[in-house]
């Protein structure tokens, strides 16, 4: 049983949720700047609730989607599951994606790139549970952080067809040129080569194989185009479960700078003028609003 309780307030103290109506955010990243106009406005909040849930067969605080989460498992609990459920579980796992993609991005495009990397588990040496891969995963980032304490991570796992999952991840802010060796072709016994580039491996990660592939730092479309890439596994359906992480990360990523704001006629007109003029480009367009960006 789910109770909402609400906060005892001292006869001073006031409400400080807070509603505004926006139509525009900006998102400030590291190559661009993009201004998101939306069209339907809508009303986001700010401020702390007056209330809390609390689940009441065990005392436990809850935030909001944590009382979805516990109210979707005690209706598939019911013997005969109303389809309902099947529509708010499907709801929420769609959220989760989006939520997770505006988040991997606001982190991916603030952030200097060095190398992407791919790292599999060894199929006959060890288990492969997604509990045992994901610890073996804990382990290689702290290795990786002892020996380049500064060094910034962002990852995402990916699951195979084998049912097994590996990881895709990006590096910065560390130089493994001392330690990378060149990928050889077991039966060529050439080095390795994809889209041109070299292909490398890392020894640190030995439970398995791993590629590197170093970055392109002069070319913003490079970058772009492995974010994009990292990006899809992010999104992917039935990728890694539900209520899983869909991405993993260091604690030293700088985020996306945004800032809500509502946009008058006046202005969005001023703003398709910036198009014509070729200041702006219009990004993409859709029933649910254009996006814009300057490339800087």
């Amino acid at each position: 049983m789910i109770e909402k309780v609400y906060k005892q307030k001292k006869p001073y103290e006031q409400s400080s949720r807070t509603k505004e109506t926006i139509n525009t955010r900006i998102n400030r990243f590291k190559h661009f700047t993009e201004i998101i106009y939306y069209n339907e406005p809508f009303d986001v909040y700010s401020g702390s609730l007056d209330y809390h849930w609390v689940d009441t067969s065990t005392g436990e605080t809850l935030n909001n989607r944590q009382k979805g989460f516990i109210e979707r498992k005690l209706k598939s609990e019911i013997e005969e599951v109303p389809i309902e459920f099947f529509e708010d579980n499907a709801r929420s796992n769609f959220e989760s994606r989006r939520r997770a993609k505006d988040n991997f991005y606001g982190y991916a495009l603030c952030n200097d790139w060095t190398y992407f990397c791919t790292f599999t588990i060894s199929k006959n040496e060890y288990e492969h549970t997604d509990q045992a891969t994901k610890y073996w995963w804990r382990l290689f980032r702290k290795k990786l952080q002892y020996h380049f304490p500064d060094v910034k991570i962002l990852a995402v796992p990916e699951r195979h067809k084998s049912g097994n999952i590996h990881f895709h991840a990006l590096i910065g802010n560390a130089n493994l040129e001392n330690i990378l060796t060149v990928a050889i072709n077991p039966k060529t016994q050439n080095p390795i080569f994809h889209g041109g580039r070299q292909v490398y491996n890392l020894p640190l990660w030995n439970k398995g194989f791993s590629t590197v592939v170093k970055i392109d730092q002069d070319s913003t479309e490079h970058q772009l185009k492995t974010i994009n890439y990292c990006i899809g596994y992010v999104t992917k359906q039935d990728n890694i479960g539900l209520n899983q992480k869909r991405y993993y990360r260091t604690k030293n990523l700088d985020f996306k700078n945004s800032q809500l704001s509502f946009t008058d006629e006046k202005r969005f007109e001023k703003l398709m003028k910036s198009v014509a003029d070729g200041t702006l480009k219009l990004h993409k367009a859709n029933w649910k609003c254009k996006i814009f960006r300057i490339y800087n």
